[in-house]
């Protein structure tokens, strides 16, 4: 047989088994368990890849709920004018869940206060954790108690939530953490390092997500 004919014949054959190895490629997002559920981002993945611009950016309100607290309730959407965080925007695709507040206290940020009487007063985060699905299923609250390179950084214990949550897109969801007695703790440096010691405890109720148009 002709060289160019065999070129011919093989080149077929592997263009028609790309097209049947794609037609029992698995659809996109196909073990997410609320696949087709337009109001669960995790699920609206199928086809094109998406883009920025679609993902969704929250208001994210701190506020009491229905724990019952020995130690000291950080709640500042609860205050008569409240002091809310945003969710950070990512660089790459996806949705980011962790909130920051304004930077300085005397941006209009706010205080966490421990049963010890230690602050936090700069730089607040609420570190935020999904699942491989897409769920809430912890929270980590990271600051400083004052402005300036010789403030330590500090961060406290992961909570784990009792029940993950399904974020929604267009409409407002809430996480419920209800813990008491969280531990906070000193970290050796100014923007992180080894865990020194526990500074403190406080309580956090729930957090309420707003999208944002």
């Amino acid at each position: 047989m002709p060289r160019l004919a065999r070129l011919m014949i093989t080149a077929a054959a592997v263009t028609g088994l790309f097209a049947i190895t794609g037609s029992f490629a698995p659809p996109a997002n196909a073990d997410c368990p609320h696949r087709g559920n337009l109001d669960h981002k995790h699920c609206t993945g199928g086809g094109g890849g998406g883009g920025k611009e679609s993902d969704p950016r929250y208001e994210v309100a701190v506020i009491a709920g229905e724990v019952v607290c020995t130690t000291p309730l950080f709640h500042p959407g609860d205050l008569a004018t409240p002091i809310l965080a945003n969710t950070l925007e990512l660089k790459g695709p996806g949705v980011g869940y962790s909130a920051k507040y304004p930077r300085h206290l005397s941006d209009g940020g706010p205080t966490l206060t421990m049963d010890t009487g230690a602050q936090l007063a700069d730089d607040i985060t609420i570190v935020v954790d999904t699942n491989e699905f897409g769920q809430i299923v912890s929270v980590q609250i990271k600051g400083q108690p004052e402005i300036g390179k010789e403030a330590l950084a500090h961060e406290s214990e992961v909570v784990q939530l009792m029940q993950t949550v399904d974020p929604l897109v267009d409409q407002p969801f809430r996480v419920h953490i209800d813990t008491d007695s969280i531990p906070v703790w000193q970290l050796s440096k100014h923007l992180g390092g080894k865990r020194v010691e526990i500074v403190g405890r406080f309580c956090l109720g729930d957090m309420l997500y707003t999208p944002q148009s």
